[in-house]
């Protein structure tokens, strides 16, 4: 009993003196009290702070496939709502968000000096089709050369599985999309050269 009051009044006496010891399990038991267990040293903030310092806000470029799974987000959402924010000729917003500036540049002129006729692009860009039913797209992994990279897109449309090879490039820090390449072979760029 004498050595639990000791306890008991040592540990009083380190609170007093703000050394945040706390009391050890003979004591509490000592006084009937539950255990109370010390806390291990705790690194986690310091980690924490560390970690929110070396992290930055990841824009939809940084990637080639963070851009391109933004775009299919994008595109999935205004196909369904019978919109297009991406190919129009009303705004240059998303387009110049995800090409660079030559195929930008191509297919701002089509859509905008063909108002009321067909021009090289006569079919969804990115569904590669007039009419789509398109589930499970699945954005492959980029192979990256450099300020280059090339990932393909797959998914079913119509219960066909399709694919669509993309060719990006890196345009002031951003990754854009340079080209697209079709399964008969042709590319974005060949049509606009054909169409011209």
């Amino acid at each position: 009993m004498k050595l639990a009051k000791y306890l008991l009044a040592s540990t009083f006496v380190l609170s007093a003196l703000g050394c945040g010891f706390l009391r050890s399990e003979s004591a509490a038991a000592a006084n009937g009290e539950p255990k109370v267990s010390q806390p291990a040293p705790d690194s986690t903030p310091t980690q924490i702070r560390a970690a929110a310092t070396n992290t930055k806000t990841v824009a939809p470029q940084d990637t080639p496939e963070m851009l391109l799974r933004d775009l299919y987000r994008v595109h999935g959402e205004d196909f369904k709502g019978s919109k297009d924010r991406i190919i129009n000729s009303k705004s240059r917003k998303f387009l110049d968000k995800y090409f660079d500036k030559n195929l930008a540049d191509l297919i701002w002129k089509d859509m905008t000096t063909h108002v009321d006729e067909v021009g090289v692009i006569d079919f969804d860009l990115f569904y590669a089709a007039q009419d789509a039913d398109v589930k499970n797209v699945q954005v492959g992994r980029a192979e990256i050369k450099g300020d280059r990279a090339t990932v393909a897109v797959s998914f079913t449309n119509f219960g066909t599985r399709e694919r669509i090879v993309y060719k990006l490039a890196k345009e002031n820090g951003a990754w854009k999309i340079a080209d697209i390449e079709y399964k008969d072979g042709g590319t974005l760029l060949k049509y606009f050269k054909e169409g011209a």
